[in-house]
């Protein structure tokens, strides 16, 4: 969409544009994608007391993922996605890219060890629940009460689709 924080957080230089990102983050109470896990301690810094959750997968399928989203229009794609993953294109550098996502997930894990702010899932693992247990999950961690209205609601998945 116009307002995706990716099309401005990353300056033409490839520096993060600091004054953008911050005032992005402050008009919502949720973010998520890039460039946020790439500049999660910058973010904990600001906002040690708020919640962070991080949702990983299988490598090979974020890879697969990842390069249909993307390799199509790499040469066109804004500075962000080409400052984060530094590849001339995502298709025949799938290790490259797959070594970053682990990284930055180990980056992300290692950091947050120690606090109790944070929580993390296996999408492969969340998909083997029943509603109310993925909820509750969420719910519990927020300390937000799970309602009807809550469990009415379909939890977020990854797009079901063949890759």
């Amino acid at each position: 969409g116009k307002d995706w924080v990716g099309r401005s957080a990353v300056n033409k230089d490839l520096t993060y544009n600091w004054e953008y990102i911050w005032n992005y983050i402050n008009k919502y109470s949720v973010i998520t994608d890039d460039p946020f896990p790439f500049i999660f301690k910058e973010i904990y810094e600001k906002y040690p007391n708020d919640k962070y959750i991080l949702t990983y997968r299988d490598p090979n399928t974020w890879v697969e993922s990842f390069k249909f989203g993307f390799d199509r229009d790499w040469s066109r794609l804004f500075s962000c996605k080409k400052a984060l993953y530094p590849v001339k294109r995502p298709k025949g550098n799938e290790e490259v890219v797959k070594e970053i996502y682990n990284n930055l997930n180990s980056s992300i894990l290692k950091f947050f060890s120690d606090k109790d702010n944070f929580i993390h899932f296996d999408i492969d693992l969340l998909n083997t629940l029943d509603r109310r247990e993925k909820w509750s999950l969420i719910s519990d961690f927020l300390d937000v009460e799970l309602t009807d209205r809550i469990l009415l609601k379909p939890f977020p998945k990854r797009r079901a689709r063949k890759l």
